[in-house]
C-alpha cells in the first residue's frame, strides 16, 4: 500500500484552504508561541475541541488574517495580555469573532477587558485558560451538531407539525443514498488522506487515527 508520505500526485481534488470544514478556528497570538514543549502540549489539548488552529507571533499579521478570514468561519482568539490590549479594540466589532480569551498575569488587563463583551475571561494560567476554552467549545460543538441534525419543523401557526418534513432531512437522505451507491478506489482514498494530513498537521492524536485508517480501512468496514 502507498505510504502516507509517498503519494506523488499533487493534482488533488481537495485543496488546502483556510476555510476548512471546522465550525471554529482558534487564533493564537503570543510572542513566544513556538518556543517550548509546553506550548506544543497546550496545542494538542486545544485540538481535542477546536482542531483548526492558526498561530501568530506578529500582531499585524494576526490582525490581517482575522480581517480577511471567511465570515462563515467563527473565530476564537487566544491572546497574551499586552497584544490583546492593542488588538481587541481593533477587531472586536467583527461579526465572525465568536469569543476572546486573554492570558495575562497583569490584573490591569481585567479592567480594560470589561469594555468588550466578547472577551470571556482573563486568566494567569495558560493551562486553566485551555481548560476553559475546551469546556466552552465542547458545549458549542454539541449545540452546532444538534442544529445540523435537526430533522423536523418545530412550531408553525397551527401548532407542532407532525407531517411536514424538513427539506434538509429529505436532502440528507438523498445524499446518504447517493454515497452508498458510490464505488471507492485507491485514488479517492489517497485524496482524502492527503487532505486530512494537512488539516490535522501538528495533531499527533488525529494523525495516529489517520494512519490507522490508511492501514486498516476497507469499504466493507466503512463506519469509522
Amino acid at each position: 500500500m502507498m505510504g502516507m508520505n509517498d503519494r506523488s500526485d499533487k493534482n488533488h481534488f481537495f485543496k488546502r484552504e483556510d476555510n476548512c470544514f471546522e465550525t471554529f478556528t482558534l487564533i493564537w497570538l503570543e510572542t513566544n508561541i513556538n518556543c517550548d514543549q509546553k506550548h506544543e502540549d497546550i496545542e494538542e489539548k486545544l485540538r481535542t475541541t477546536i482542531n483548526h488552529i492558526k498561530k501568530f507571533d506578529d500582531l499585524d499579521k494576526c490582525k490581517k488574517y482575522i480581517e480577511e478570514a471567511s465570515k462563515d468561519n467563527k473565530l476564537v482568539l487566544l491572546i497574551s495580555g499586552q497584544s490583546g490590549q492593542q488588538l481587541v479594540p481593533l477587531i472586536h466589532q467583527l461579526q465572525h469573532i465568536s469569543a476572546i480569551y486573554i492570558i495575562s498575569e497583569d490584573k490591569n488587563n481585567k479592567t480594560w477587558a470589561r469594555d468588550f463583551p466578547k472577551l470571556k475571561t482573563v486568566k494567569k494560567s495558560l493551562k486553566n485558560l485551555t481548560s476553559q476554552i475546551n469546556e466552552d467549545y465542547a458545549r458549542q460543538r454539541r449545540v452546532h451538531e444538534s442544529e445540523c441534525f435537526n430533522m423536523f419543523i418545530g412550531i408553525n401557526e397551527g401548532g407542532t407539525s407532525t407531517t411536514s418534513i424538513n427539506g434538509q432531512f429529505v436532502f440528507s437522505q438523498l445524499l446518504i443514498d447517493c454515497l452508498l451507491r458510490l464505488t471507492s478506489n485507491e485514488m479517492d482514498k489517497n485524496e482524502l488522506i492527503d487532505y486530512y494530513e494537512k488539516e490535522y498537521e501538528g495533531s499527533c492524536v488525529q494523525l495516529a487515527k489517520l494512519n490507522e485508517f490508511e492501514k486498516d480501512y476497507s469499504p466493507e468496514n466503512a463506519l469509522w
